[in-house]
């Protein structure tokens, strides 16, 4: 402890030990720090600055860059004002400069701290997100709150309205302090996956840099990476997808797309246009009743491939009549169901094809 008894701002600020109590928040830290704040009080002002410069650093930066490029930006930082405060004194100063503060010192210092109280600030209302169209038209006349997932595991919240989100680790949830009567909206970047409540008079909006989706309620997933590829993926009901371009268009309606359980919009950055496809693991939404265990000994396909839509909630398209004659015996319970697919297709001699978010079984009959 007393090796901090000396340490200046700058000091602090570039210790790594400080660092990770600020970035973490560890308890044994947070003890630690306490304890020294009593023991040396003269310092308490250095470290409380020190602290608030650092909080506001993580907390604008958490998404956008890399340790690395946190390290270098705290670096520019304290070498700038190394560079100012020696910049002010006279060659004997320099000479005779101990670790005392000097006054152009304590004037960056101040106004390092205004910058940190503007960061955090910026922080509470406008978060470390791209300040794009989307966003703007997000927090326009709106006071926000901010989740941040700062751990290296998935983060639950639960919302105001009594819907929950998990956050990825790095995924930052924007949303109002409190949901206004006629809507519930969110501004998300990262990725993160939502179980809302239902309520028909306020639909539930997830905004993010490329697309907004929009539901009454349900579950599903968003991808929104500050690079990388957009994703909405639903597990179960019914959401609506639109570019965040074009959202705020009169004509909307007709430019977005209607996604149901297991299936996902990607948004193509190349034509810049949404794709439906099926979810990579769709999920069982619906439990089968106990009579269909997916074990089959001579059961006709079309049974079979109707019980998979049923507990899947997915749409195969085929010729039930053509295929209502083809026996099937097979053990279905533990596959995926693209596996289960792939057997009944072998089986009878056929293919299946992923389309618009749809299975397509294409089958001659049985001989």
């Amino acid at each position: 402890m007393k090796k901090y008894n000396n340490y200046l701002l700058e000091d602090f600020v570039l210790d790594s030990a400080f660092q990770k109590w600020v970035r973490f928040n560890g308890r044994e830290d947070e003890k630690f720090w306490t304890s020294f704040k009593a023991s040396y009080p003269m310092q308490t002002d250095d470290v409380d600055r020190a602290y608030a410069l650092l909080d506001s650093l993580y907390r604008r930066y958490t998404t956008a860059i890399s340790d690395e490029e946190i390290d270098s930006e705290i670096n520019k930082l304290v070498l700038r004002i190394r560079r100012e405060k020696n910049a002010d004194e006279t060659p004997a100063q320099e000479k005779g400069r101990n670790r005392s503060i000097s006054p152009l010192f304590k004037k960056l210092a101040v106004a390092a701290m205004v910058v940190c109280a503007v960061g955090i600030g910026y922080h509470y209302t406008r978060p470390h997100v791209q300040r794009n169209t989307s966003y703007q038209l997000f927090t326009k006349g709106k006071s926000l709150k901010v989740y941040t997932n700062t751990l290296d595991k998935k983060q639950m919240y639960i919302l105001d309205d009594g819907s929950s989100v998990v956050l990825e680790p790095g995924a930052t949830l924007n949303l109002p302090v409190n949901f206004p009567e006629a809507s519930r909206e969110v501004f998300l970047t990262g990725t993160a996956a939502f179980n809302v409540q239902k309520d028909a008079e306020r639909p539930f909006t997830v905004y993010s840099d490329k697309l907004v989706t929009q539901v009454l309620g349900t579950r599903f997933i968003v991808r929104a990476p500050s690079n990388g590829q957009a994703v909405v993926e639903v597990r179960e009901g019914k959401v609506s997808v639109f570019k965040s371009s074009d959202f705020s268009k009169p004509e909307k309606e007709k430019m977005g797309l209607i996604l149901t359980s297991n299936q996902k919009i990607v948004l193509n950055k190349l034509e810049d246009r949404l794709l439906k496809e099926l979810s990579d693991t769709p999920e069982i939404i619906v439990t089968p009743p106990p009579t269909v265990t997916f074990n089959y000994v001579n059961a006709p396909v079309s049974q079979v491939l109707l019980e998979l839509m049923a507990a899947y909630h997915v749409d195969i398209i085929f010729d039930e009549e053509l295929l209502k004659d083809c026996p099937l015996t097979a053990t279905l319970s533990d596959q995926t169901l693209l596996e289960k697919l792939s057997i009944v297709c072998e089986a009878i001699e056929a293919k299946y094809e992923l389309i618009d978010g749809q299975i397509m079984i294409y089958a001659k009959g049985c001989s």
